[in-house]
């Protein structure tokens, strides 16, 4: 076995553990005076490299489990990146992937990294045309997201809910003359934002403000619309709409359940 180590220059709190060759029993020793110092030094978060690997033994892994739970103790966390399908296949049936998450790359393991520790939010950008038949993707797609992202069926459905109506009225609601409409995603640990931007005639814009922020329903005049949006505004936390001259902002916050 050869390891060596280096802090991340993505993020200095990371350091990364290249392993090579064969991981065997007589190496533990070793690997776990390795981690000790790394918990010595205060960085808590090791990204292990194990794309030239080419076994591990039994004992070897009982020690990496043991040398996580240091880290986890502390507050952190350790993930493995680059094990080859066949050796990936055989920690898998030793049961490592309760224990460990696998990534393909640094790059897919940092971002795992600024998900669960950092809580910087995941940015998703789409413009679309204004035509209603753009949506079910779009909604589809971005419910997708949420289910991936570890929110659950129901928070995932509601999500949908709310692109699908915002979007619709965007699109029905706004100046024939918008060449696209703007949907904007921003998700986190903690909760989901959406923010729906369009060109919308002034009245149309401030009809839009009305319904949402009074939360008033304007089913009475037999815009089926307006009953959509008072559903919106029923299982968000919070609405806002900016009107200007460019256009209308719609921003929904849903906060995330817990699991």
């Amino acid at each position: 076995m050869r390891i060596s180590q280096q802090v991340s220059s993505h993020d200095e709190r990371i350091v990364l553990l290249h392993f090579e060759g064969d991981l065997n029993a007589s190496d533990c020793e070793a690997t776990s005076k390795i981690f000790q110092e790394i918990i010595d030094s205060k960085k808590y978060f090791i990204v292990a490299l194990m794309e030239n690997v080419t076994f591990v033994s039994s004992p070897f892994l009982g020690e990496l489990m043991g040398c996580k739970l240091r880290l986890v103790e502390k507050g952190g966390n350790m993930v493995i990146v680059g094990l080859n399908y066949d050796l990936r296949e055989r920690l898998i049936q030793m049961g490592a992937d309760k224990i460990f998450q696998f990534y393909p790359d640094t790059h897919t393991a940092y971002n795992h990294y600024h998900w669960e520790y950092t809580q910087t939010a995941q940015v998703v950008t789409i413009t679309l045309p204004p035509k209603l038949q753009s949506v079910p993707a779009v909604r589809r797609f971005i419910a997708g997201i949420a289910k991936q992202k570890g929110y659950t069926a129901r928070d995932s459905f509601r999500i949908e809910t709310i692109v699908d109506e915002i979007a619709n009225n965007a699109i029905e609601h706004g100046d024939s003359t918008q060449p696209e409409i703007s949907v904007e995603l921003r998700i986190d640990r903690k909760k989901f934002e959406l923010l729906v931007r369009n060109k919308t005639l002034m009245d149309k814009a401030n009809q839009l403000k009305y319904v949402l922020e009074a939360n008033k329903e304007t089913a009475q005049t037999g815009d089926t619309r307006g009953r959509g949006l008072a559903l919106v505004k029923l299982i968000s936390n919070s609405i806002n709409v900016s009107i200007d001259k460019s256009g209308t902002e719609v921003k929904i916050t849903k906060m995330r359940e817990d699991s």
